[in-house]
């Protein structure tokens, strides 16, 4: 299975951190966001991973050669606009089964095993036990609990989507397919969660990995950092 990390925004929500360097440098505990996201992908099942950067690249980039690992590297040089341009940037490196992923969200390692076990079809990893706040990516199920919609601004809905989807093989056409009709649709500034509103839209039936009750982080703001650095030093084994 190859791995597709999106790490090209700014994070201006982090304000001064990510004044010369991009979000996925900025640490958490001592260790950069990027760190978190290859040690989680430190498994198996993972052949290739691919990140896509885009604000300050050439950091991003020369931080990933010094870890001496194989990892594929893309730029997105449009990164201010959505991030539905950085899945555009490394179109070329999704030619298998992959997991797409987000560069500011801390997982356990059980979460991967958790998601691997349900993944069948296209498959949106979600979670379905925690308060949701105006900012969540939303999802919505269909009568068989398959995704029906996603968006932060959904009135009704079941769960939170949390930052992964995987795709089989056979399914990537349709993705690339499904890219090109969200941009045409939403223009270059939409996100790229709403790709998936555009397969279900076309009927495409989406699975639902359910990984509720393990806890995992978002740093999106100071105040996330802050709360994922309290969580870590005071839970030893989170990461586990």
């Amino acid at each position: 299975m190859k791995v597709l990390i999106l790490a090209a925004g700014q994070g201006d929500r982090l304000k001064h951190l990510t004044d010369d360097i991009p979000k996925a440098l900025v640490k958490v505990c001592d260790r950069e966001l990027i760190r978190f996201q290859l040690e989680f992908l430190d498994d198996p099942a993972v052949d290739k991973i691919g990140v896509v950067g885009g604000y300050h690249a050439d950091s991003l980039k020369t931080f990933l050669a010094r870890q001496n690992l194989p990892v594929a590297f893309f730029e997105n040089t449009r990164f201010e606009k959505g991030s539905i341009l950085s899945i555009k940037a490394a179109l070329d490196f999704l030619d298998d089964d992959f997991l797409l992923m987000n560069v500011d969200h801390i997982y356990p390692k059980r979460l991967l095993n958790t998601l691997l076990k349900q993944t069948r079809g296209i498959t949106a990893v979600c979670d379905f036990d925690r308060k949701l706040i105006a900012d969540d990516m939303k999802v919505k199920l269909d009568e068989k609990r398959n995704l029906f919609q996603i968006h932060k601004k959904l009135a009704q809905y079941d769960g939170g989507y949390i930052g992964m989807t995987y795709f089989p093989a056979e399914k990537v056409a349709i993705y690339k397919q499904a890219i090109e009709g969200t941009l045409s649709k939403l223009g270059n500034k939409t996100s790229v969660e709403m790709i998936l509103g555009e397969l279900a839209t076309r009927g495409e039936k989406i699975d639902i990995a359910d990984v509720s009750g393990i806890r995992w982080l978002e740093v999106d703001t100071i105040e996330d950092l802050q709360k994922a650095e309290k969580t870590l030093e005071s839970s030893p084994q989170f990461l586990v």
